[in-house]
């Protein structure tokens, strides 16, 4: 699994903000104990009934306003 999260606040003036964020995470799935229960010649990229290991990837952004009073 990667993943990398930045964020960051940029003071507009003395009593308000901007709130800033980046996330991204990706899952890449293969585990090699399950090489033993494959089925023929399938890599661990499979699980032991042959469907396709799961592997996503996120991008997020977030952006927010701070007004304090």
């Amino acid at each position: 699994m990667t993943q990398l999260k930045l964020s960051g606040t940029y003071k507009v003036d003395k009593s308000s903000r901007i709130v800033l964020g980046y996330t991204y995470q990706q899952l890449v799935s293969s585990d090699y104990y399950y090489n033993f229960y494959q089925t023929g010649t399938t890599g661990t990229g499979n699980l032991p009934t042959n469907e396709q290991a799961s592997n996503y990837s996120i991008t997020a952004i977030a952006v927010g306003y701070v007004y304090n009073f």
